[in-house]
């Protein structure tokens, strides 16, 4: 069959194109060695490419090569029957692009060959014994290939590939070798990596997929690069590791010396360095050098690293002498306000520190500054001096110092002490610390000058003397007192009881100076004998039975000046004497009578056991019990004075027994023995289950107080008792709001529990934590399933638990989900298959948008032959109503529906004259148009008329007969999207 007879054969088939069942580029495997390779099956073609491929042939091929020996592509594709059109294109795979997508470029074909004889095979060059044949596209080592062979006849089901012997290109796996670089500087600029086959992608720190490598985006390090180059499986990956240096230099900071002084420069962050300027350094080289700079200097250091550079500064600054002017020596007398002293003479900034060698001048020993100003002392009568030494400082530069000194002159004069005398009497005044002295007043002086002078006033008098040393001078007073007769305050009498203590007084009256002399008459009373102006404390003494008394005597004295004494009386009554007694040792029950001896005048308290008082002499206590035994206190007052005896009230033998505390119990309390003091007793009462032993069962006993009893046959003793409590075992007993539901299910649990809970557990069988909320508990249980609650609850220190095995049940939500076969469908065929995937429902309800629904599982739905869009809504339900929905959109499209003669016959008859596309539905007619080409590329005619077709003519005269390529561009009249489709039409004369 000739390529003249495959165009007949389907001259009167209409093409029809449909948008909806378009698949992806279905590619076969992939050639990565040279030679021959396949059988390869044809596959189910994928969309249209721009190539010059009819695209009408049953199946299709898809085969990438990759090529690693450039020149012309020879090459063979040869099906498996001698017989059929196999049509082949050759497309070029930029970088990055999928191959897929770069076949539907035209711009990306680089050689295509529409087979013109039924031969089974297409060929590319001449290296291969094929009847179609076209020149081979020369192609370069590294491109990458996609060959599409269209099976246009269905002649052969599979076919192989054969590239031609070199020097023709050649195909096999990359070579992804990478060309090793670095190492860089982090402030190295941008380079290009290379590897043996460009075109693949690189990836890694600092690389871009290109391969453009950037060091300071990668950063400091060694960074692993990746190359991936070719489509699996026809591909290979390698990687590479480049190490970015860096050398940042630090350096010490800047600092101040003093001229001729030196200081150490550090550098750092690098390997070597390299210092300038040389001239003041210990060396030009190294981490640390020696800088000694005669002025201020700034210092450049220069590190290496691995070949990375990086330089920093450092500056010494020299500091200028620091120096301070001359200051005057000072001469002043004591008492003088000294004005503060300034120091000068540096530069700026300089520090002045001051020392004084004696603080007794009234300066301080230091100081930073000015001089402060001070007030001038002098302790002692003949001058004193001070060496103020000043040292100036500027920054860590000390200049020389300087001296002066401060002399402090004048006088300190003193005068003897005040003095009291008599009146008519005389005393020396005597004055010190000055050369020479004046006095005043005159009256009452032997001399108005001189050091000592005598002073015979008859009145107080008050004497200022002045000294005068060397010009300066200073006063001092003296006051004479005059006496008259020292006097003394009365004393009243004093009683006291023996033992007590007698406080101490001051004694007064008198003038200031006046002394007491005081004598006791009876040192019995417990006080001294005599003594001076105090009356001391002491503690008041009788060893008899009546009442004692001394005469104190106080006489005042000034000087030699005796004034009239006074005398008062301390009386010491006796304490007084008692003696207890009882009636014991007695048994439990009797009476006991107390005793105390007889005082004339005296009044009794007992105090003792159990709380015992009483106000008689001899008191009785009836019908004695165990806590009135022991020690009683009585105490007697006479004449303010009070004395205390004890005595010992004894218990017979056959000590009262005690019962040892317990409890208190749950009434699921274990068995208990009770204890008491003395053994050997018998146990009564509820809740005693033995006896002899005292064991106490609380399951036996009482809700509540249980009385025991304990009695004891050893001596006189009584029965001894307790209470023991026993409480009940709370009853638990809970409810729930909401027993069943949907999940997520929030349920309200209460707490009814008897005795009411002081604590409690709630477990919820889900896993959760348990919770302690007394009363009510909101928990939410989020998964389905039934789940057993406890209650542990506390009431009076006793527990018990309950456990309602499923009381809670969670039903699972229905979960509503569907898909469509497809949700586009065209005016031909709206039907739409709905398959339900819905989990935990049992019951469904469909509503299609339209007005009409369904209760099948899966429904199928026909809409109405109209373009439209539509919302299917489903309603899962269940069992428990736990009801959810879902939804889909779906649309009804017109349907793109028109087809492309493969021949026409321009020849003038009624039938065939002109070539062009019939539509019949979904094209924008507003956008169409029609170009036709010869096999060179030339346009031989253009239409935007759907109606206005290709009559076969150029330049107004009937074209060769041929094979010609048509292209019709068109919107889709739904989403204006733009299609193109070309394909060949045979030109017949």
């Amino acid at each position: 069959m000739n390529k003249l007879l495959r165009y007949f054969a389907i001259i009167a088939l209409p093409l029809i194109i449909s948008l909806n069942g378009y698949g992806q580029c279905n590619t076969n495997t992939s050639i990565c060695t040279p030679g021959t390779a396949g059988p390869f099956n044809f596959v189910t073609p994928g969309p249209g490419v721009s190539t010059c491929l009819d695209w009408i042939g049953p199946n299709t091929g898809y085969i990438i090569l990759h090529i690693t020996s450039s020149g012309p592509l020879n090459m063979l594709i040869d099906g498996n029957s001698a017989s059929g059109f196999l049509d082949v294109s050759v497309f070029n795979i930029p970088a990055g692009q999928s191959p897929c997508t770069a076949i539907q470029n035209s711009a990306n074909e680089i050689g295509c060959n529409y087979a013109t004889a039924s031969s089974g095979c297409n060929q590319f060059g001449n290296s291969f014994p094929c009847a179609s044949s076209v020149p081979a596209p020369n192609v370069v080592a590294g491109q990458e290939l996609m060959i599409v062979v269209e099976n246009w006849s269905g002649s052969s089901s599979n076919f192989t590939l054969s590239l031609g012997p070199p020097p023709g290109a050649q195909t096999g796996p990359p070579n992804p070798a990478i060309t090793p670089v670095g190492p860089f500087c982090v402030t190295s600029g941008s380079v290009q990596l290379v590897a043996a086959d460009m075109g693949g992608t690189w990836t890694g720190p600092g690389v871009s997929p290109s391969g453009l490598f950037n060091p300071a985006t990668a950063g400091l390090g060694t960074h692993t690069i990746n190359y991936s180059v070719g489509s699996a499986p026809c591909n290979a990956s390698s990687s590479t590791t480049i190490t970015v240096n860096s050398a940042t230099v630090g350096v010490s900071p800047a600092v101040t010396i003093c001229p001729g002084a030196s200081t150490t420069l550090t550098a750092n962050g690098a390997s070597t360095y390299s210092w300038s300027p040389g001239g003041s350094l210990s060396a030009t080289s190294g981490a640390s050098v020696t800088a000694t700079p005669g002025s201020t200097t700034t210092y450049t250091v220069t590190g290496t690293t691995a070949g990375c550079t990086s330089t920093a500064n450092v500056t010494v600054t020299v500091s200028g002498n620091p120096a301070v002017n001359a200051v005057a020596n000072q001469s002043v007398c004591a008492g003088t306000n000294v004005p503060s002293t300034l120091f000068s003479g540096g530069a700026a900034g300089t520090v002045y520190n001051w020392t004084n060698s004696n603080t007794a001048i009234g300066l301080g020993a230091s100081g930073v500054g000015p001089l402060p100003t001070f007030t001038a002392t002098n302790a002692s009568g003949s001058p004193i001096s001070g060496t103020i030494t000043v040292t100036p400082t500027l920054g860590a530069c000390t200049g020389n110092p300087i001296t002066f000194t401060i002399t402090i002159n004048g006088s300190n004069t003193t005068v003897s002490p005040n003095a009291t005398i008599c009146l008519g009497g005389s005393t020396v005044l005597t004055a010190a610390g000055a050369t020479t002295y004046s006095w005043s007043p005159g009256a009452g002086l032997s001399a108005t000058s001189g050091a000592s002078v005598t002073a015979d006033p008859v009145v107080t008098t008050t004497y200022t003397v002045t000294g005068t040393s060397a010009g300066c001078t200073s006063t001092a007073t003296v006051t004479v007192t005059v006496g008259g007769n020292p006097t003394v305050n009365a004393v009243a009498n004093q009683t006291y009881c023996a033992g007590a203590t007698v406080p101490s007084s001051v004694f007064s009256g008198g003038a200031v100076g006046t002394v007491y002399d005081w004598t006791n008459s009876n040192t019995g009373i417990g006080a001294p004998s005599s003594g001076v102006d105090v009356w001391p404390t002491f503690a008041a003494t009788n060893a008899g039975a009546a009442a004692i008394t001394s005469t104190i005597t106080v006489t005042p004295s000034i000087g030699s000046c005796v004034g009239t004494p006074i005398t008062f009386d301390i009386t010491v009554n006796p304490q007084p004497t008692v003696v207890a007694g009882n009636n014991g040792p007695l048994c439990e029950g009797a009476d006991i009578n107390l005793t105390a001896s007889n005082v004339a005048g005296g009044s009794y308290t007992w105090s003792g056991p159990n709380g015992y008082n009483n106000n008689t002499q001899n008191p009785t206590i009836p019908a004695s019990v165990a806590n009135d035994f022991g020690t009683y206190t009585v105490t007697v007052t006479a004449a303010g004075c009070s004395g205390s005896a004890t005595t010992t009230v004894v218990m017979n033998p056959g000590t009262q027994p005690t019962i040892t505390q317990v409890g208190p119990y749950c009434a699921n309390g274990a068995a208990v023995n009770l204890v008491a003091s003395v053994a050997g007793g018998t146990w009564s009462g509820t809740g005693i289950t033995n006896g002899a032993t005292g064991l106490f069962d609380p399951s036996a006993a009482s809700i509540g107080n249980n009385l025991i009893t304990y009695t004891s046959s050893n001596g006189c003793t009584n029965p001894a008792t307790t209470t023991i409590v026993v409480n009940a075992i709370p009853t638990i007993q809970f409810t729930g709001d909401v027993l069943t539901g949907c999940a997520p299910l929030d349920v309200v649990l209460t707490d009814q529990s008897a005795p009411a809970s002081s604590a409690v557990t709630w477990t919820f069988g889900d896993g959760s934590p348990n919770s302690n909320q007394l009363g009510s508990v909101a928990h939410t249980f989020t998964s389905p399933g039934c789940y057993d609650i406890t209650l542990s609850a506390t009431s009076n220190g006793c527990s018990n638990s309950a456990t309602l095995a499923n009381y809670i049940c969670v039903l699972p939500k229905a979960e509503a989900s569907f898909y469509v076969d497809d949700a586009t469908q065209t005016i031909s065929d709206p039907t739409f298959n709905c398959i339900n995937t819905s989990l935990n429902a049992t019951s469904y309800s469909w509503e299609f948008g339209d007005g009409t629904g369904s209760t099948l599982i899966h429904p199928s739905h026909t809409y109405p032959a109209l373009p439209g869009n539509y919302t299917i809504v489903l309603y899962a339900n269940n069992a428990g109503g736990c009801i959810d929905s879902a939804k889909i959109n779906v649309s009804i499209k017109d349907e793109l529906i028109f087809h492309v003669p493969n021949a026409f016959t321009p020849d003038g008859d009624e039938f065939n004259n002109t070539f062009k596309p019939v539509f019949y539905s979904g094209f924008d007619p507003y956008s169409y148009s029609l170009t036709m080409y010869d096999r060179w590329g030339e346009i031989l005619f253009e239409s935007h008329d759907v109606e206005l077709g290709w009559d076969g003519t150029y330049n107004n005269q009937l074209a060769k007969e041929g094979v010609y390529t048509w292209t019709i561009k068109f919107k889709d009249i739904d989403n204006d999207k733009k299609m193109v489709y070309s394909g060949h039409v045979t030109l017949i004369e």
